[in-house]
């Protein structure tokens, strides 16, 4: 079992905690097909897509005040997937403590575990920068940013 330099807690989960996961959250064990006709999805313009996860993200929180009232409302992995996507097309390290802000969750245990999850099952991947190897960083794995691209341009092509 995998862990985070910087956590020192394990990878545990409840069976209920594991059970809200979405199955879209398997390990990415190969890179999805490249050929676009295969999937039906037209690859639509990285700018778009980006511009489209921004959206997202702003309706998300927007979202979530408005119904935060209610308790917990979200999905902690989209949301990091998220985010994360966008840092990836801006070039900027994500640190695991802002990553784990990223998540929506209040409680930085309960976030570093889905953080945890999500490295663990390849979605996201950690390291650290050469010049200073105390801060954990973590990234979208080039399987995830692949399948976020198809995703969001899925999405774009749905709303054309």
């Amino acid at each position: 079992m995998e862990k985070l330099d910087c956590i020192n807690i394990p990878l545990r989960f409840t069976t209920e905690e594991v059970s809200r996961l979405p199955q879209f959250f398997n390990p990415v064990e190969t890179d999805p097909p490249s050929n676009s006709e295969a999937s039906g999805i037209i690859m639509a313009d990285p700018k778009l897509c980006l511009s489209l996860a921004k959206s997202l993200i702003k309706q998300r929180r927007h979202r979530n005040r408005l119904f935060g009232t209610f308790g917990r409302f979200g999905e902690p992995e989209w949301d990091t997937m998220l985010d994360l996507y966008v840092a990836r097309a801006a070039s900027v390290d994500v640190s695991l403590s802002s990553a784990c802000i990223g998540t929506m969750i209040p409680a930085v245990k309960t976030a570093l575990r889905y953080l945890s999850l999500m490295v663990e099952r390849g979605i996201l991947e950690s390291y650290h920068l050469p010049t200073d190897s105390r801060i954990t960083y973590v990234r979208l794995s080039k399987g995830s940013t692949k399948l976020m691209n198809r995703h969001l341009s899925y999405l774009v092509a749905q709303s054309a």
